[in-house]
């Protein structure tokens, strides 16, 4: 969040969205495509 420009609302919403959805991708999605993944070769 400090990679924000002072004062700058948008971009501080912009930025803690973006870290929210790369949270998403690592711990949600990732793990749900390798186990899709594996069942799909049995």
């Amino acid at each position: 969040m400090t990679l924000a420009e002072d004062g700058s609302d948008a971009q501080v919403l912009g930025l803690g969205i973006s870290v929210i959805l790369l949270n998403l991708g690592i711990y949600i999605a990732a793990p749900a495509v390798t186990v899709w993944q594996i069942k799909k070769r049995i």
